[in-house]
């Protein structure tokens, strides 16, 4: 298999670059280590400006509800604050993640864009120095896909990240994130 660019990770960034780099007639294969997109909470808070960067215009049933304001929490709980969204001069929704990222994926198809999905990757191909594609994990197999160019968007604690040896540049700071149901909670705010 040969691309001109391979896009490791499903998530925001990695189906944006994608639908991008088709819309421009360049060869690009997505993979993506899960069977669907959004399998982990994150990202549900999406701004305009978002919207506008990723270059969709975002369709009712993708849109849940209008964020008005955060409660953001700092790590003495007590000293959380509130702060309405229009004092950020921002505005935004809370999103069905899953169905944003199949949208913004269907469009990339549309433009020629390939993804693989249940890939995970296992090590990069080098030509000397140069980095010259990747071997990925998928239904048993092992796949050498060649590309000019590798776009690592699997995350800070992705696989890409530990196998170019890049382990220990930045600290890691723990958190939480939830997929909750039948929780009564306003839903036009965003708790950070």
């Amino acid at each position: 298999m040969e691309y001109d660019v391979v896009v490791v990770g499903g998530g925001p960034g990695g189906v944006t670059a994608v639908k991008w780099i088709a819309k421009h007639g360049v060869r690009v294969l997505l993979v993506e280590k899960n069977s669907d997109f959004a399998v982990k909470a994150c990202a549900e808070g999406v701004t305009d400006l978002a919207f506008e960067a990723m270059g969709i215009l975002p369709s009712e049933k993708i849109r849940a509800f209008r964020i008005d304001g955060a409660w953001l929490y700092p790590p003495e709980v007590s000293n959380a604050m509130y702060v309405p969204i229009e004092k950020v001069g921002l505005s935004g929704y809370i999103v069905d993640k899953r169905l944003l990222l199949r949208e913004i994926v269907s469009e990339a198809m549309k433009n020629g864009a390939e993804v693989l999905m249940n890939a995970y990757v296992v090590d990069f191909l080098k030509d000397g120095n140069k980095f010259s594609g990747v071997v990925v994990s998928h239904k048993g197999e092992y796949i050498k896909i060649r590309s000019r160019i590798v776009i690592s968007c699997d995350g800070a604690a992705g696989v890409s990240r530990m196998l170019i040896g890049n382990r220990n540049t930045r600290v890691l700071e723990p958190a939480y994130q939830y997929t909750m149901t039948n929780v009564l909670l306003n839903l036009s705010l965003i708790h950070i």
